[in-house]
């Protein structure tokens, strides 16, 4: 706004009045406004003061639109003015107050403020001002003396708000209580719980330093630094922040060239990347800008909003009228206009743009209270009763009674502020203050500009937009602001006797963890995390399970395909060699189902490594106990179908495969109902352990009670499948594997006994799932080593014992220890009649016939008929013993 001085003027030019010595401007009306404005200021009045001149236009103007007010009596009432400069000063103050009244009181005012007299001046109704709060205690003390309602424009210190000494008093402007309130919720938003506080010697920044001091303590926020400052002061209090480096953000609290003083010497000491917080205006702001901009990168103010005066400043800026002589000579005492009546020259013009119109909007506020109160008062004709009986119309309608009932319509009624919203006084008598929170931010250009980040309401309180924040050092992080350095993650904060100002940092203790730098207390980390390093925070815990990308895993996975290749190996050969005796003997179909058995149980650790699920959990149990049983059922009914063999008389349908395949499954399904009801009525899960301090040991839910009823069923196969082995020892040799299948027994259930160990008795975790592989895979290798290695050694390393010719001779032997009783096999029952030898009856087996071998028969007279081939060689002449 481009307006000079000199057109401003033009508009008092006509209404300056210089009685008793001095400024006055005044206009006459049915009801007088008195006004205090700084229009000059030092000790001898005589610098004037361009924010004065405009704050007094601004209720001339606001006046002048509404001088004459429209009742619906049909009777009209005028509103006049009178102005008086305060000079910034108390005692100028007070005496123009006194001055008007005792103008009052010397017949300028007739005090009778019925309309019915028209023409007659009523006398000074109301007070607008003045700017300072020294000013306002003074002459709020008069004015109240004399019940005259009083709105200031400036006033802000909360002592006002005492009503038993300033008991007619009214502000427009926020109180330093409301500005303290709006800071110190700003403090409080960001979880600063310490700052410095920096103000100037100047009683209302004294008073907000006070008030914030009360509002932070309710937040529970520390002051490390409070100080009232002269400009000496400056370098003591700035080395005083810089030493205190936790303490990141302060409040300054002082005028433009305070703040500019201040800035000056944390310039000098570098002070950078730290958060200022001021009061002032967004051109205060521009200005430091220029000069200061590397220190008050980041600064947030809390700022009163711009009003929008734009008829105002229109009305200022066509003002042009011709300068009086007396106002001239009055203002010719001020240095800096000299030859300001004498000729308009741009050169002695001094403009108003930097002026701010937030306390014009306030002025103009203030008429516009006043102005509606008035109606309320006047409007009394054909409303008396609502007046106790006065009314406006009647001659005892005193001044007093005028004034009493203004200030009753000011308390109570609300009113439309110069934006046409409807306002009112608080218990106060205050309006609601709103802030504007503004950042200074650096801009691509590196130029500081202000943006709107937040608002503060009395009633809505604080609301942010934090993202749009830039910190110092263009950093979009909140800083850090405490009294002590905070305390590193891993350790809790342990307060001191000062509240929150002071701790001390302390360890947490084992197993617990801190994350928080100000929390006092330490936590546990749930069940299935572990504690870090620092103790700073949780961790998963790492399953204690064996990954496949273990170098333990890679071990026992090439023993499982080791024992693969050599299962299929055995498997070939003795396919390839089927028709050999050695593989005959063997049982080929048997000897198949057993290799087969033996492919699945070498795949079955693959099971155990990685994360088991619950339905790998249910084919572990059912694989591990059916492969088992399965090995040992088809040994124990192989070895007893041999002897069966060796054993019978004749060949019948109950020695052949099918019959002991059928032996072999049903002995299987027995296991595999425990299984199933295993599964159905304990169904393995997958459980986690979390006693382990830094893992977590997760496994398969297993059934004590039934595992051990899988053991005693197959340990009761493993010992009959023993016994019979133990029976069939004396069978020719390459029927004989009694060692072998005893051996291989006792492995087994050494094995599976290592596993019910594992599973139940010793701890979790991988070292346990390490062993049950072990287990399986050596009970795996003992049945492929002992059962079958055998045979592939004699087909291969032993040829000559694989021919017909050994196996008869064998079979041969074996029939002549049986006939000579040398080593008689138990197997042989006496007494019974036999028409066929059980050797030669094995090799038919053997072979595949049973015509082609001769039958011994009984033709030796009576007395054999009731032996055997034992008694049949015996009774040989000695030259054919030799060849039987």
């Amino acid at each position: 706004m481009k307006i000079t001085v000199a057109r401003l003027i033009l508009a008092f030019c006509l209404h300056v009045n210089m009685t008793f010595g001095r400024w006055r401007r005044f206009k006459d009306g049915k009801f007088i406004i008195g006004a205090l404005f700084p229009v000059t200021q030092g000790p001898q009045c005589n610098v004037v003061r361009g924010e004065g001149l405009l704050l007094a236009e601004a209720l001339v103007y606001t006046i002048n639109n509404n001088s004459n007010v429209s009742l619906s009596t049909d009777m009209d009432f005028t509103l006049g003015y009178d102005i008086r400069d305060s000079c910034s000063s108390p005692a100028q103050a007070v005496k123009e107050v006194l001055d008007i009244l005792a103008a009052e009181k010397g017949g300028f005012s007739s005090g009778n403020c019925s309309l019915a007299e028209t023409g007659k001046s009523c006398g000074v109704i109301a007070f607008v001002g003045p700017d300072l709060s020294r000013s306002a205690m003074v002459t709020s003390g008069v004015l109240s003396t004399y019940g005259i309602p009083q709105i200031s424009y400036g006033a802000t210190s909360s002592l006002l708000n005492d009503r038993s000494i300033y008991s007619t008093f009214f502000r427009t402007c926020p109180s330093d209580k409301q500005f303290a309130a709006s800071l110190a919720s700003l403090v409080a938003y960001f979880g600063w719980s310490c700052i410095n506080i920096i103000s100037s010697r100047d009683g209302f920044y004294r008073g907000v330093m006070g008030s914030l001091k009360r509002n932070l303590k309710k937040h529970n926020i520390c002051v490390a630094l409070h100080e009232v400052l002269t400009d000496g002061e400056i370098p003591r209090v700035v080395s005083t922040i810089k030493r205190r480096s936790s303490v990141s953000v302060s409040v300054l609290l002082g005028s433009e060239d305070f703040l500019a003083n201040f800035l000056d010497e944390v310039q000098k000491n570098n002070l950078t990347k730290r958060v200022w917080i001021t009061s002032d205006t967004r051109n205060d702001h521009l200005r430091l800008a220029k000069s200061y901009g590397d220190v008050i990168d980041g600064m947030l103010t809390m700022a009163t909003p711009e009003e929008d005066l734009g008829e105002f400043k229109a009305h200022v800026s066509q003002l042009s009228k011709n300068i009086s002589r007396a106002y001239c000579a009055w203002l010719e005492k001020d240095s800096r206009w000299p030859e300001i009546c004498g000729r308009h020259s741009k050169e002695n013009s001094v403009g108003l743009q930097g002026f701010s119109l937030v306390k014009s909007a306030y002025v103009i506020n203030a008429v516009l209270a006043i102005i509606p109160a008035l109606k309320h008062v006047a409007y009394c004709a054909s409303h008396a009763h609502q007046s106790n009986g006065l009314n406006c119309l009647a001659g005892n309608f005193t001044l007093e009674h005028a004034r009493k009932r203004l200030f009753r319509n000011l308390e109570r009624n609300p009113f439309s502020n110069n934006r046409g919203i409807s306002v009112a006084f608080d218990s106060n008598r205050e309006l609601n203050a709103v802030y504007d929170v503004i950042n200074l931010r650096a801009t691509s250009d590196k130029i500081l500009a202000p943006v709107r980040v937040g608002k503060w309401t009395r009633g809505q309180r604080l609301v942010m937009n934090e993202s749009d924040i830039q910190w110092p050092g263009n950093e979009f992080k909140v800083p850090y602001s405490r009294c002590a350095e905070r305390c590193p993650l891993g350790s809790y904060t342990k307060y001191g006797g000062f509240g929150a100002c002071w701790w001390s940092c302390n360890k947490c203790p084992y197993g617990t963890y801190n994350s928080n730098h100000t929390a006092t207390l330490c936590k546990v980390c749930p069940e299935d995390q572990m504690i870090n390093d620092l103790q700073s925070g949780c961790l998963d815990k790492p399953l204690t399970i064996l990954d496949i990308g273990d170098f333990i895993a890679v071990i026992l996975l090439s023993a499982c395909g080791l024992g693969e290749i050599l299962t299929l190996f055995i498997l070939g050969v003795l396919v390839r060699y089927q028709n050999t005796p050695v593989v005959k003997a063997t049982n080929l179909t048997f000897t198949v189902l057993s290799l087969i058995v033996l492919l699945a149980w070498f795949l079955n650790p693959i099971l155990y490594i990685g994360k088991p699920s619950d339905a790998i959990c249910k084919v572990r149990t059912v694989s591990f106990a059916v492969f088992y049983t399965a090995i040992t059922a088809v040994l124990l009914t192989k070895t007893n179908r041999l002897i069966k063999i060796f054993s019978a008389i004749k060949k019948h349908c109950f020695l052949s495969n099918c019959w002991y395949g059928f032996l072999t499954c049903a002995l299987i399904l027995v296991q595999l109902a425990l299984s199933v009801f295993h599964l159905l009525v304990f169904p393995p899960k997958v459980t986690y352990d979390y006693n382990v301090a830094d893992a977590l040991a997760i496994s398969c839910d297993q059934n004590l009670g039934v595992d051990i009823a899988s053991l005693g069923y197959n340990t009761l196969l493993s010992i009959t499948c023993s016994y019979l082995a133990y029976k069939s020892r004396n069978l020719p040799r390459a029927y004989n594997e009694f060692k072998w299948i005893c051996l291989s027994m006792s492995t087994n259930f050494v094995s599976w006994l290592a596993i019910l160990i594992c599973r139940h008795v010793s701890t979790r975790g991988k070292l346990n799932v390490i062993c049950t592989i072990v287990a399986l895979i050596l009970g795996a290798y003992s049945m492929l080593v002992l059962l079958f290695l055998p045979k592939v050694r004699v087909i291969f390393f032993r040829p000559e014992k694989n021919t017909k010719m050994a196996a008869i001779e064998s079979t041969r032997r074996y029939s002549i220890d049986q006939a000579s009783g040398i080593d008689l096999s138990p197997i042989q029952a006496l007494g019974s009649r036999r028409n066929t030898s059980p050797a030669c009856l094995a090799l038919q087996f053997m072979n595949g016939s049973v015509a082609k071998l001769p039958v011994v028969k009984n033709s030796l007279g009576p007395r054999r008929s009731h032996g055997s081939i034992i008694t049949t060689i015996k009774e040989l002449p000695e030259e054919r013993k030799s060849s039987v």
